[in-house]
């Protein structure tokens, strides 16, 4: 009997253990992350909060629309840089659980996403790089450069043509350049965002990519703002 208790014993601890740490690394990356960002906000006179539960079901393109739980959004900075209105954090969620000779433990995932906000509402639009959200197939968009084509999938049922106008030959060519993986609007915001592994977007990290967007969205055609008023 004294035997079974101590593997129950033995199980629960390292159960503990497998979950435990895990969640006080992610925590202590949570905590990290804030710090920096609110040090950064407050340089620059941006927006800051710690999270941000009301961005979580704001956007419906990856990673949101992933299967999983203990989803949290923190670390949000926004304001204005270069001309262009942005909001940037990072989303987390638990993608999955597992239980091995007793042993729990989990999977969690933590992106860094960079909102553009538009002067106008578009037509849902994703350009993703082949293979990267899961689909092979693509809208048929008419005008894009057979090489962009052969390495991004576009998708824009609503409109084709508009996203064959959006995707200029600048435009284009800044995507490959940073071998971006891809990017969605969505109303009147440009999603993007980059999967973070072990490391951490820096500040400095931050900004480069929102001045990169921002270059982006200065290739597109001016006119179309003119043309798609709110």
């Amino acid at each position: 009997m004294l035997f079974i208790v101590l593997i129950v014993l033995v199980i629960g601890g390292v159960t503990a253990l497998f979950t435990g740490l895990p969640r006080l690394f992610l925590k202590q990356r949570q905590n990290t992350k804030n710090a920096e960002r609110q040090a950064l906000a407050a340089s620059q006179g941006w927006y800051f909060s710690p999270n941000a539960p009301e961005l979580l079901t704001r956007w419906g393109t990856r990673p949101f629309t992933e299967r999983g739980d203990r989803r949290v959004a923190f670390g949000v900075i926004s304001g204005a840089y270069n001309g262009v209105q942005f909001t940037a954090f990072d989303f987390q969620l638990r993608t999955h659980v597992r239980v091995t000779n007793g042993a729990r433990s989990e999977d969690n995932s933590v992106y860094t996403v960079w909102v553009i906000h538009l002067p106008t509402t578009l037509p849902d639009l994703t350009v993703a790089r082949r293979g990267f959200f899961g689909r092979q197939d693509a809208s048929e968009v008419p005008g894009l450069h057979p090489e962009f084509s052969k390495q991004y999938a576009v998708y824009c049922a609503q409109n084709p043509r508009l996203a064959a106008e959006l995707l200029t030959p600048a435009a284009m060519q800044l995507i490959s350049q940073h071998a971006q993986d891809g990017f969605a609007v969505q109303g009147s915001d440009l999603v993007y965002t980059k999967k973070n592994t072990f490391t951490r977007h820096t500040p400095a990290e931050l900004v480069q990519t929102v001045d990169m967007l921002r270059a982006l969205v200065s290739s597109f055609p001016q006119y179309l703002w003119q043309q798609r008023q709110h």
